[in-house]
């Protein structure tokens, strides 16, 4: 789900995350955000900035309490093991379950900020 497998390419760096995120407007204005994965756009900190500059509110973790999940474009490629890869599980989970957590790249927040 993200990145190429060592196999294909023989590095150890990251790679573009291929994770299938969803195609929304994003309501900034008082929407929590949880962030996860690493960002082109700068550290995690700068990515945070934008959102609150924007009204957001930043959460470490993916709760019920989570409007949007936004994952960095590049991740490790042992995602799975990271809380990177547990956030994700989570906001999946919590979809499933009929939360209206949105799951969305970093270009479209970028883009839409």
């Amino acid at each position: 789900m993200t990145g190429e497998e060592f196999t294909e390419t023989g590095s150890s760096e990251a790679a573009p995350t291929a994770f299938p995120t969803e195609d929304i407007p994003i309501d900034f204005e008082n929407g929590t955000f949880c962030l996860t994965g690493k960002f082109i756009f700068g550290p995690r900190s700068s990515v945070e900035q934008l959102i609150e500059s924007k009204g957001g509110v930043i959460s470490k973790g993916v709760t019920q309490m989570t409007d949007y999940l936004v994952i960095g474009t590049l991740s490790s490629p042992d995602w799975v093991h990271s809380s990177h890869g547990l956030k994700i599980q989570k906001a999946v989970s919590l979809k499933e379950s009929g939360h209206p957590i949105a799951i969305i790249a970093e270009r479209d927040l970028i883009e839409l900020a």
